[in-house]
């Protein structure tokens, strides 16, 4: 998407700005699959660290923005003893219009899931703002909470300015990445297709069918070969009975457990342990022999 359809959808949005974080790690303090609630701005101010975001990885040092959508998973491991940064979480809708349809009907490229960094030339200013920002929005009330919306726009403009000018790369989130990502996370939670798209922010129309077809599965198909793939490892590796393997992955019935193991697998867990663990007891015994004598 060009800038100038960014812009235009910024000037017809309805923003709120849902919380400004002023966050110092320290060193051996690490952020492990964050899953951005909203979507945000990052902003350093001091000190650096490797950022991933959906597997990407960024270096970010002081004065760097990067900007991510709903539902992208944050990781971050410092590089120097200190990493000091903002987080700005802000909720964007668009009204209906069929100009504006027209720009956002690939209902993820929008400016407000685009992932980018990049290091402005006006960090000091920037900075001034997202300090204030944080300021208000912690100490001065429902009229704070609205100035700080004020100063969110000039914050925004100053972004958009430097895109335009600098020709920034902007990302289009990898979105089957992500639902994957979530899925071998979490498949052990109760998972529907509503709550992933709430989650991930999609529609589940978009979900469905851009999964689909980038990986060959549903969604729901794909959670469901993640639960059997652990469980057959479990049948073969431990004693766990059956019901703990079952609510281990996902599923608190163990005989609904047996009857969609035995879809996916050909055979029933039972007979599926036995089967394997031959295999895989021979498969020791013989890497063991191989091992020469101490």
């Amino acid at each position: 998407m060009i800038v100038n359809d960014h812009i235009l959808l910024w000037n017809h949005a309805s923003i709120q700005v849902m919380d400004v974080r002023h966050i110092l790690m320290r060193k051996g303090e690490f952020l492990h699959s964050y899953r951005l609630p909203a979507s945000s701005f990052m902003f350093t101010t001091r000190g650096s660290a490797h950022v991933l975001l959906d597997g990407m990885e960024y270096i970010m040092k002081r004065f760097q923005i990067m900007h991510s959508g709903k539902g992208a998973s944050l990781d971050i491991v410092l590089t120097e003893e200190d990493f000091e940064y903002y987080m700005i979480y802000y909720k964007a809708s668009i009204p209906h219009s069929n100009q504006l349809e027209t720009v956002s009907r690939g209902e993820r490229n929008s400016p407000f899931h685009m992932q980018y960094s990049f290091s402005p030339n006006d960090a000091i200013s920037i900075f001034h703002k997202v300090k204030l920002m944080d300021q208000e929005l912690r100490h001065s009330g429902s009229l704070g909470r609205f100035h700080v919306k004020s100063l969110f726009y000039p914050f925004v403009y100053s972004i958009l300015q430097q895109l335009h000018r600098q020709g920034i790369d902007m990302k289009e989130p990898d979105a089957a990445a992500q639902v994957k990502l979530y899925i071998q996370e979490h498949y052990a939670e109760s998972i529907t297709l509503e709550s992933l798209a709430e989650v991930l922010n999609y529609s589940v129309p978009h979900l469905s069918a851009m999964f689909k077809q980038k990986t060959g599965f549903s969604p729901i198909g794909y959670l469901i070969r993640i639960r059997i793939d652990k469980a057959a490892t479990l049948l073969v590796e431990t004693d766990a009975t059956l019901r703990e393997i079952a609510a281990s992955v996902g599923y608190q019935d163990p005989y609904y457990f047996g009857r969609l193991f035995k879809k996916y697998r050909g055979v029933s867990p039972d007979r599926f342990r036995t089967r394997e663990r031959k295999k895989h007891e021979t498969k020791i015994v013989l890497l063991n022999s191989s091992d020469p004598p101490l």
